[in-house]
């Protein structure tokens, strides 16, 4: 008969928590006292850290110590807390399984470069099977690494997946801890707990005081996972319906859901100098994503007619603005009334025709005082001819070039509105709405160009890199990610620079983009500077209006 070891009653324990779905990797170090009712865990060496208090008079609270923006967009530590309740108190969280759960499957056996014993466990929840392992050192039951995958019977999927490492383990007496100041909230940092009514606010209920432990290790007992709730806030705040009765619809777009969100959590949990939320985007998969860029659209230039090539070039000036011109240090082109509203592409990967025509309206603004809309369909539906492809892809100088082909661009009351498809081109009774005589190219790579052309000229059309998941979940801050490379063959979007500026010691430009004002700072986005990342002046262009014709 097998003797199943003692669960340890206090004790540190060291490791990595793996997500492979979510693609994160946490280190974390953790602290679990059963005899005072307290635990504590930190991410990333201090960065984010959650205290579990029980009391039993109060139900429990939890303490978060986490970098949070401020409403100037300053990122600062913060303590915020919330009280458990009599259905839901906050207990300690342990950070090793319990072992009364498991049946040893085998003995003695070698597995990560030292002998082993191998436990498991299913849990059945309704149609679905977590199947734990967890391997500790064989005869000391040091906890060497738990693996959970998720499989739901009725679907045929695996939805959930992730491992965590145990790296360091030091068990203590009962009460060791009980003169260590471990447990002790920090004093340079003001805490508060949180009312009910700020708890049920979507910023803090979607990234903070959410015991994501709770959720990776397994208990006897069914605990309400807290991702039910924010998806069921999610559906409601952006609209999203899926097929009647579809209950494999919901489950899929759930998981999407929950691994975005450990993604998010994990990210602002190191402390960068931006911070992500939830969006729109949270329900989709990572195939689904690309429609929103270019990744998929591939131009064969040598299928374009060579007087076609010959107009695209004819019609790009030379960058003839004086590099050594003094500028203001900061500018945002909003402030000066040359920003239209923020659009949304939709499922169409249009970004191509919103961000010339945006740059154009701008463009005739500030040099003519009038507001005009311009058709974005228009350039979708019609400039085929110079190797866009609708809402499969375009590029920025083909279409200037087209513009300037067709005698100018038509006003979006005339041609009609943008439809987020493909549309049937048609050129009557339309009504001019600017007319261009060239374009003008960035010097590649440029970034003082680049802020001489936005300070001396306006707002300047720019294809980035958007391929991090750190970029679709922006929500403030500057954004830098060494991820996002700025060479031309990952360029997969097109946005519109609208200003610069400096904060957290870091240059950035103003971007303006096209996935509705529920992305990104109220659709806006600050990129960093460094090393021109996510290619912000690798293929920048400028429209020159022609406006005595």
């Amino acid at each position: 008969m097998t003797v199943l070891p003692q669960n340890p009653l206090e004790y540190r324990v060291k490791g990595k928590i793996r997500l492979p779905y979510a693609n994160v990797v946490e280190p974390f170090e953790a602290w679990y006292s059963a005899t005072l009712g307290k635990s504590l865990i930190s991410y990333f060496s201090g960065m984010d850290t959650i205290f579990n208090f029980y009391q039993p008079q109060s139900h429990g609270v939890i303490w978060e110590i986490c970098p949070i923006p401020r409403s100037d967009g300053i990122i600062k530590q913060t303590c915020l807390g919330r009280r458990g309740t009599r259905l839901k108190p906050i207990r300690a969280q342990p950070f090793i399984p319990n072992f009364q759960q498991f049946h040893l499957e085998k003995q003695n056996i070698y597995y990560r470069h030292t002998f082993c014993d191998k436990w498991t466990w299913n849990k059945t929840i309704l149609h679905k099977i977590n199947r734990y392992t967890f391997y500790t050192k064989h005869a000391t039951s040091i906890p060497i690494q738990l693996i959970m995958f998720g499989y739901n019977n009725l679907f045929h999927n695996h939805y959930d997946h992730y491992i965590i490492d145990y790296e360091e383990y030091e068990g203590y007496q009962p009460h060791q801890l009980r003169d260590e100041k471990i447990f002790q909230l920090p004093n340079n940092i003001p805490c508060r707990l949180l009312s009910s009514k700020r708890l049920y606010d979507h910023h803090y209920q979607q990234q903070r005081l959410i015991n994501s432990m709770q959720s990776l290790i397994p208990a006897e007992q069914t605990i309400d996972d807290p991702v039910d709730s924010l998806f069921h806030q999610f559906t409601h705040q952006y609209n999203k319906t899926y097929r009647y009765r579809d209950h494999h619809q919901h489950a899929k777009r759930q998981n999407y859901f929950r691994q975005h969100l450990r993604f998010i959590q994990s990210t602002n949990r190191k402390g960068l100098k931006y911070q992500l939320k939830l969006n729109h985007f949270a329900d989709r998969s990572d195939k689904e994503l690309w429609n929103f860029t270019q990744r998929h659209f591939k131009l064969n230039y040598g299928k374009l007619e060579h007087d076609v090539k010959n107009f695209i070039t004819r019609y790009k000036l030379p960058f003839a603005l004086d590099l050594n011109q003094s500028i203001a240090d900061h500018l945002d082109w909003r402030d000066r009334g040359a920003i239209s509203k923020i659009r949304d592409q939709g499922m169409c990967s249009s970004c191509w025709a919103l961000s010339t025509t945006q740059a154009i309206e701008s463009a005739l603004y500030i040099q003519t005082g009038e507001k005009v809309e311009l058709s974005s369909q228009s350039l979708v539906d019609c400039s085929w001819p110079f190797g866009n492809q609708g809402c499969s892809g375009g590029f920025i100088s083909h279409t200037l070039a087209w513009i300037i082909k067709q005698r100018g661009i038509p006003t979006k009351s005339s041609y009609g509105q943008y439809l987020g498809r493909n549309g049937y081109c048609h050129h009557h009774d339309l009504t001019t709405g600017a007319k261009l005589k060239g374009y003008s190219q960035i010097p590649q790579g440029n970034m003082k160009a680049l802020k001489v052309a936005l300070a001396k000229v306006g707002p300047v059309t720019v294809s980035i890199n958007t391929s991090p998941k750190s970029f679709l979940f922006y929500s403030s801050g500057v954004f830098y990610n060494d991820q996002c490379l700025g060479d031309y063959a990952h360029l997969d979007h097109n946005v519109l620079a609208i200003g610069y500026g400096r904060q957290h010691d870091q240059d950035y430009i103003l971007i303006k983009n096209s996935w509705s004002a529920y992305w990104g700072d109220h659709g806006y986005i600050k990129i960093s500077t460094r090393n021109n990342n996510c290619g912000l002046a690798t293929n920048a262009y400028y429209p020159i209006l022609a406006l005595n014709n």
